[in-house]
């Protein structure tokens, strides 16, 4: 660590993942495909530099016989974390797809929602709707809103992040080493 200290990078971190998630938040089916990828970047750029900052703050603080349980402890947190936040997007998505699905289609089966990519969508629609360029279109669009209330979601929880990193002690670890030496 060149600088000695972690928490900047927890703090810069969350400041990169909110900044990644709200330009994610507002993808439109005509974006380019470098906006695609470079927000991906932005938000996985965020997420690096501020996760494993946490392996780092828990060794730097804890006391040495406590640092394998702090370790155990965040894995814990984060795979926890991770397992619940895919669960809540997937049921944000579906709901938000299946709700702008019936407002155009209000006879339809919704029951094509579930585990359909936007191409089985789209090819069952048509078969159903009749499958004129505009419903093609009007169902991307409305795949698109599904979509980026996932991003939503993490644009929330990117921004709660930000908080928690400020709250976070700032202890050198440079001065760790010259300790122990």
């Amino acid at each position: 660590m060149a600088l000695g200290y972690y928490t900047p990078f927890m703090i810069l971190g969350s400041f990169f993942m909110t900044a990644g998630a709200a330009l994610l938040y507002r993808l439109k089916p005509d974006a380019s495909i470098g906006s695609y990828v470079g927000y991906q970047i932005l938000f996985g750029s965020g997420i690096g530099m501020s996760l494993e900052q946490c392996n780092i703050a828990i060794q730097t603080v804890l006391p040495k016989e406590q640092i394998p349980a702090g370790i155990s402890l965040g894995l814990l947190a984060r795979s926890l974390s991770g397992s619940i936040s895919v669960a809540v997007c997937q049921n944000v998505f579906e709901q938000k797809l299946r709700a702008n699905l019936a407002e155009i289609l209000p006879n339809a089966d919704l029951s094509i929602v579930s585990g359909s990519g936007v191409t089985t969508l789209i090819a069952n629609v048509q078969a159903t709707a009749g499958g004129s360029l505009i419903d093609v279109q009007n169902i991307i669009k409305l795949y698109n809103e599904a979509v980026v209330q996932t991003f939503l979601v993490a644009l929330i929880l990117a921004a709660a992040t930000l908080p928690a990193g400020l709250l976070v002690e700032w202890k050198s670890v440079k001065n760790e080493k010259k300790q122990k030496i």
